[in-house]
């Protein structure tokens, strides 16, 4: 969101980076979705280990969700392209 220009503010109006302000509310930790070759490169590696680095500089604790899906989480899909067909 940050990328086509979202801006995110705090109560009083003043502009703040979107995981600072999120700390700032009380959240504590972040969902990050890493995906094999997604579009765009949204949640893949470089975007993933970026926002990483941002939310562990601000004390905040991360879970990770590895997708099977590049473009869904569709837990049917997913159990489609497992082995045996869970």
């Amino acid at each position: 969101m940050e990328a086509s220009g979202v801006k995110f503010f705090d109560n009083a109006g003043t502009q703040k980076e979107c995981m600072a302000l999120l700390k700032e509310k009380g959240i504590n930790s972040i969902r990050l979705r890493a995906w094999v070759k997604p579009a765009g490169g949204w949640n893949g590696t470089a975007d993933l280990v970026a926002k990483a680095k941002r939310a562990k500089a601000l004390g905040m604790k991360l879970l990770l969700s590895i997708h099977y899906s590049d473009t869904w989480a569709d837990p049917e899909v997913k159990r489609n392209l497992l082995p045996g067909k869970i």
